[in-house]
Formats: C-alpha cells, sequence, structure tokens
C-alpha cells in the first residue's frame, strides 16, 4: 500500500506521550497513513515501545521508526521526510493528540483539489474553535 500520507513524529525519552499520540493515530488516523516515528537517543522505554508496537497489526502496516543520535527535533524530522513515501508528509509533534477522523481525508481532499496550496503549517498551542 503506498500511504495518501507521511506523518513524521520526532520523540526523545517521551514514551508516555508517544503511545498516547500513536494512540490517537491508531484511533482516528484511517488506512492510508504512513506513521514515521524519529527515536533520538532515547533514555527510558521508547524503543521497546515502538517494536511492541511495530509487530501488531496495525504497526505493521502503518509504523515505520528510524533511530537518530542526539539529532534535534528539526534534523529528525528532515530524516522522517526524507524516508517518507507518501505523496503528502505531515511533520507532527509527539505530544500533539489526533481527536477526529477527518484530518487525514480532509487535507488529502484538499491538496487534490487545489495543487498551488505546496505547505500548511500546524503548529503546537494553537486552539482552533
Amino acid at each position: 500500500m503506498t500511504p495518501a500520507i507521511s506523518i513524521v513524529v520526532p520523540t526523545f525519552n517521551n514514551v508516555d506521550v508517544l503511545r498516547q499520540c500513536l494512540e490517537g493515530w491508531q484511533e482516528h488516523g484511517g488506512d492510508h497513513v504512513e506513521m514515521i516515528v524519529i527515536e533520538d537517543g532515547w533514555r527510558d522505554g521508547t524503543v521497546g515501545f515502538l517494536r511492541e508496537t511495530a509487530q501488531t497489526p496495525w504497526g505493521q502496516r502503518h509504523l515505520r521508526w528510524i533511530h537518530e543520535d542526539d539529532g534535534h527535533e528539526l534534523r529528525c524530522t528532515n530524516a522522517g521526510i526524507a524516508a517518507a513515501r507518501g505523496p503528502l508528509v505531515m511533520a507532527w509533534q509527539d505530544g500533539m493528540f489526533l481527536r477526529a477522523s477527518c484530518l487525514v481525508p480532509e487535507h488529502v481532499r484538499t491538496f487534490d483539489r487545489y495543487p498551488e496550496i505546496g505547505l500548511i503549517a500546524l503548529s503546537r498551542g494553537l486552539d482552533c474553535h
């Protein structure tokens, strides 16, 4: 399966938050999502969690992960973008939690309908109502 969208998630020593992040994508991400987690030199249980999750049916279909050695969030995001297979790539923070199933299809439809759009920037801390 070629994903419709690749979601790039850098993480560093944040396994409990990453777990919540991926749970949201499992529940609301849909079938055409590729999750690329860039683990940036863990000192907690992140690698064990990623290995375990990668063995689940969802993980086998949707999850890939990359190790970086203290690469910093931006370099890790770039590594994930370089590895992405989807025609659309979204940078996502591990502290952001997907709570609705409309995000992926809405973004795919928007980029299909308006080819002149090259980038949508999401930022942590925004409260959209």
